[in-house]
């Protein structure tokens, strides 16, 4: 048989390890539901980050929609101005082109133009000479009218003068000649048209220095026209 001190020996060792592994269990427990709790505060702030995640997955694949859709419309733009581009350039080319052609017509008609104002200008020139030279063959005629005019005038006062001076000294040339020489002198019709130097030589040859009739009558007869 075993002895009971024995027996008690060991019922309190086997006593003590029970308290110890309790106490190591309780422990254990304790790290047990610290590490739940961990897990807990663990799994909670993961559900929070992968929530954030999500979310900016979902704002990240709406951004790549929208910048996908931009592209497209984007390139939808570029590809609409290109082709507008090239529209314009072929216009502008055909523009260029026209209005060469009208560039080249307008200095066609410019040349044109120069040559009608050369000719004009000749034809100016020539008109201007002959204006001129009829102008002076016009006033030249003009002054030799008008020298004409003044000798004709110029005779016509000199001969209304010679005139005037025959009818008065053919007055006075009757008061000094005998009743018979003046009726001849009147009917020979001459007291008109004798000069006055005759008259006054006549006079001064033989009336006036008081020689006889026959000499006056032959005076007379010589001045007779």
């Amino acid at each position: 048989m075993i002895p009971l001190h024995e027996v008690s020996s060991k019922a309190r060792e086997v006593k003590e390890k029970l308290l110890s592994i309790q106490t190591e269990l309780e422990h254990a427990e304790s790290q047990v539901e610290d590490l739940k709790l961990v897990l807990k505060e663990t799994n909670k702030n993961y559900k929070t980050l992968l929530g954030k995640s999500k979310h900016e997955i979902d704002l990240l694949k709406t951004t790549v929609q929208e910048s996908s859709l931009e592209v497209e419309n984007s390139k939808t733009t570029w590809s609409q101005k290109e082709l507008d581009f090239m529209n314009s350039l072929n216009n502008s080319e055909e523009e260029t082109c026209s209005l060469r052609r009208e560039v080249d017509r307008l200095i066609g008609l410019l040349k044109e133009a120069e040559q009608e104002a050369h000719a004009s200008k000749k034809e100016g020139s020539q008109l201007q000479n002959l204006c001129k030279f009829a102008n002076n063959t016009l006033k030249g005629r003009l002054m030799s009218t008008d020298q004409t005019n003044d000798e004709h005038k110029e005779k016509s006062e000199s001969a209304d003068l010679e005139y005037v001076h025959l009818k008065y000294n053919s007055l006075r040339f009757k008061s000094y000649m005998p009743m018979d020489l003046v009726g001849e002198f009147n009917k020979d019709g001459v007291s008109c048209s004798v000069p006055l130097q005759v008259i006054i030589k006549a006079r001064g040859s033989g009336l006036h220095n008081g020689k006889n009739h026959d000499n006056g009558k032959n005076m007379i007869s010589r001045i007779v026209v």
